[in-house]
């Protein structure tokens, strides 16, 4: 089984892993997921092996935030519940964005703060930054109909949500990546269950290792 995107990552021994990952479907509407079963959010999960027939796996990794990021409205973005609506639904192939956003509106250090934050002037789709933890994305999103839950945080200075960015996020501490030593490259993949149970391989492609020294 294909997966639906392919993507190809460079990994270091010595250095954390932190890949945000957008897709966009149709090449620029912001792909949301849905939560996998009873409103709850479950995260998906990144499995890493050398080679695709290897049964035990190098390094299993869930989901980092243990949440999936949530689309504002059309025309920005479009929250899909299963692999059909990402496949169908939105004109044109989808693509993928890795890395930060180019432009953000604020920092601040909580959701508290970023709830708080004076939204005049922001469009629907700009992008703030938590530092509390690892880090986050949120994009913000006016008289939003999402209820608060961990990757909603609604506002409190006017009517509307911030959303979780960005579709999903590998985030992986250089101490786990010890499996990695000596080895330049294999396979990985990450799967997604729907909300009706069906299993999706999301995302798959090769993982490159730099072999840095001083921590191992």
């Amino acid at each position: 089984m294909a997966a639906f995107l392919q993507l190809d990552i460079q990994l270091d021994t010595y250095v954390d892993v932190d890949l945000p990952i957008t897709i966009l479907l149709g090449g620029s509407v912001f792909a949301g997921l849905a939560p996998a079963s009873g409103g709850s959010i479950v995260p998906g999960v990144f499995t890493f092996r050398q080679t695709p027939l290897d049964v035990a796996p190098l390094l299993v990794a869930p989901q980092a935030s243990g949440s999936f990021g949530v689309a504002p409205p059309a025309p920005v973005g479009a929250q899909c519940a299963n692999l059909q609506e990402l496949e169908q639904q939105y004109g044109g192939p989808a693509v993928l964005q890795v890395g930060a956003p180019q432009v953000l509106v604020a920092t601040v250090a909580t959701t508290a703060a970023l709830a708080a934050l004076a939204t005049t002037g922001l469009s629907l789709g700009d992008i703030a930054f938590v530092t509390a933890g690892t880090g986050s994305y949120w994009a913000w999103s006016p008289a939003d109909p999402n209820a608060a839950a961990a990757n909603v945080v609604p506002s409190t200075s006017s009517v509307g949500n911030w959303l979780l960015w960005p579709t999903i996020r590998l985030q992986v501490p250089a101490a786990q990546l010890a499996p990695f030593v000596g080895l330049a490259q294999g396979t990985w993949d990450f799967r997604v269950q729907w909300a009706n149970g069906a299993t999706s391989l999301l995302l798959e492609g090769l993982w490159y290792c730099g072999q840095s020294t001083g921590g191992h």
